[in-house]
């Protein structure tokens, strides 16, 4: 391990790296590179490079079973501020361990800029990013992940198909705001590309969905270049309770892009038609005042609904437009008139403490402290008479394909309920699709801690005064809980020097107790028609259960089918989404989780760590456990 600091520069970083090497000859190299360099005050870089050979070897050397499981990241980011504008360039870097699977996403520009004034009534906020993202050596389900043969001996014989994935991405947005109303424009370029196999179904004929096929395609693309433009205007009237406000803009009569290109079209562009929407909507709040009781003066109840109302004419869709994306016109509704209501809902209930007198004042009342009791968020839900009088079916007309909530309080700390249903079985834009609401997520998480006292909202419905220096309620934003935190920590050690020697140990943080609970379910609606991957956990996390057993014993695919299902090991997938309609689906098992509270003392001592944040050893143990009699080493 070298370190090196240049204090003139103001850099400073260091450069590790370690050998393996086994008696059955196996090795594994690992690097590591930390550099910080502060060029200006206005430019910065940072590199945090991890870098192995073998991820098996470098998983089977690791006793701490937070840094086994752990994803192997790097990242660089390179930040300068140019008058308005702030540029920042950089990338990531991705390997897991015990799979050849490498993610990139390099590079990714982004340029944010604060509001330029052109003049006393112009003013323009340009913005632009890019990213490009690779997926190599792909070993999660799928089709065709094996290519057959018979060899020179006449037995059947398979080889690995390599499947790799691209996908870049840019956007421009350009808005302008003139004599206080705003104009904007959205420019977006989208292509993917997947260099494996892959079976869609094909219809021969666009207007008999009756006769099809099953085709397999050695590797499909989709391009998606669209302009999104919107003209809104500002409130009517000072002073206006209900915020009202109207809206115009033109978009497009299917929710795709605009132009598209894909295996289909021959590489060749087709596109749909734009039509103008006018909307008109308001978001007023209504208060009521309840008198208080106990320790509170006074409720509050607030009520902040959002509605607004969207009218687009009728347009049409071309044939050639539908076909490149895998769809046909028999039941087709986007091309239908638009008279939608659109409405969200979010409650408060607030509770105002009573004020005690204050010695410090001349005997005078203290503020009254407020304290948020209960909040809960819905999501909007859209309803189009236009689509339930086409299709005689009232539920049809909600054209929106998922709905949640949540629900907050300050009574416990970051304590947080979300929930979210799938509401139709197929695509909305289809006339088959049925109205049934399927929950496919739960998430509930809260912390306690010797800052956040555990006690605290019993205090506080009593009155009773606690530590002033605890933390805030609802300090701890969701998902960031102190045993996430712990993890991330214990997971991002260098795979080389020093500090991959605190690895072997589970090194505590430097704080006071804390526990976190988190609970999560996550499950998948049973896809129905078409061709259906199976996957299962239990082949998977069969090493796990057996370390006897070899993991070059696990079934890599099977063989091609178009008509049953397949079983593949159960390894979640980020790059499963198909470019076209009519692809084969992945069916997953539902996978509830329960976090156990995690505790440290403040009289540890803290451990040096890398500033790359993981969450693949958690990831990881929550998949196995998920399968039965699955346990980790």
């Amino acid at each position: 391990q070298w370190r090196y600091a240049w204090r003139d520069r103001f850099l400073n970083g260091q450069i590790a790296s370690s050998y393996t090497a086994q008696r059955d000859g196996q090795t594994n190299l690992a690097l590591s590179w930390t550099h910080s360099q502060q060029f200006s005050r206005n430019s910065r870089l940072t590199a945090n490079m991890n870098y192995v050979t073998s991820t098996t070897l470098q998983r089977q050397n690791s006793f701490n079973p937070y840094a086994a499981l752990a994803t192997i990241s790097s990242s660089i980011n390179y930040q300068q501020k140019v008058g308005p504008a702030n540029i920042s360039i950089g990338g990531t870097r991705k390997q897991y361990p015990g799979r050849q699977q490498v993610d990139m996403n390099f590079p990714t520009i982004s340029v944010a800029s604060s509001p330029i004034s052109l003049a006393s009534w112009l003013s323009w906020t340009p913005g632009f990013n890019f990213s490009d993202n690779q997926s190599l050596h792909i070993d999660q389900p799928g089709l065709f992940s094996q290519r057959y043969s018979v060899n020179a001996s006449g037995a059947l014989d398979s080889t690995t198909v390599k499947r790799s994935s691209y996908q870049r991405s840019i956007s421009f947005d350009t808005p302008i705001q003139i004599f206080g109303f705003n104009l904007k424009n959205t420019f977006t370029v989208n292509d993917q590309q997947n260099i494996f196999p892959q079976q869609y179904l094909v219809y021969p004929n666009p207007n008999d969905t009756s006769v099809h096929q099953q085709r397999v395609f050695a590797s499909t693309f989709r391009t998606d270049v669209d302009w999104t433009p919107s003209f809104s205007l500002p409130a009517m009237g000072q002073g206006n309770i209900l915020h009202m406000a109207p809206s115009l803009g033109f978009q497009n009569v299917d929710p795709g892009a605009y132009w598209v290109r894909t295996e289909r079209t021959g590489g060749q562009f087709v596109h749909q038609s734009k039509r103008p929407t006018f909307g008109l909507g308001i978001a007023p709040t209504i208060y009521g005042l309840i008198p208080g009781i106990g320790p509170f003066s006074r409720f509050r109840h607030t009520i902040s609904p959002e509605i607004s109302f969207s009218y687009a004419p009728a347009a049409g869709v071309s044939d050639a437009y539908l076909a490149a994306t895998g769809r046909t016109r028999v039941g087709y509704l986007g091309s239908l008139a638009q008279k939608a209501v659109t409405l969200r809902l979010t409650q408060n209930f607030e509770g105002k403490l009573k004020a005690k007198q204050d010695t410090t004042t001349g005997g005078q009342p203290a503020e009254e402290k407020k304290l948020k009791l209960l909040s809960i968020n819905f999501s909007s839900l859209t309803y189009d008479f236009e689509r339930a009088a086409a299709t005689h079916r009232a539920l049809s007309g909600i054209s929106s394909d998922a709905f949640s909530y949540s629900v907050n309080s300050d009574l416990v700390p970051g304590l947080s309920l979300n929930v979210g249903y799938s509401l139709f079985q197929g695509n909305p834009l289809s006339d088959t699709a049925q109205f049934k609401p399927f929950r496919n997520s739960v998430s509930a998480s809260f912390s306690i801690s010797k800052e956040q006292n555990p006690f605290g909202f019993i205090f506080r419905m009593l009155g009773i005064s606690h530590d002033s220096t605890a933390a805030p309620a609802g300090a701890a934003a969701p998902g960031t809980g102190p045993d996430q935190q712990f993890a991330q920590q214990v997971a991002a050690q260098p795979v080389a020097g020093m500090g991959s020697r605190n690895t072997l140990y589970l090194a505590p943080v430097s704080r006071s107790w804390s526990a976190s609970f988190n609970f999560s379910s996550a499950r998948q609606r049973p896809p129905v028609g078409g061709t259906v991957i199976n996957t299962d956990p239990t082949i998977y996390c069969q090493p796990f259960r057996d370390p006897a057993t070899p993991t070059s014993g696990l079934p890599r695919g099977a063989p091609p089918t178009t008509s049953s299902s397949t079983s593949s090991p159960a390894r979640m997938c980020n790059w499963c989404a198909t470019s076209t309609t009519g692809g084969p689906s992945s069916r997953s098992p539902s996978r509830p989780t329960a976090t156990s509270p995690s505790r440290s003392r403040s009289r540890s001592r803290r451990s040096p760590t890398s500033s790359s944040p993981t969450t693949g050893a958690r990831t990881a143990r929550r998949r196995c456990r998920s399968a039965p009699g699955a346990r980790l080493p």
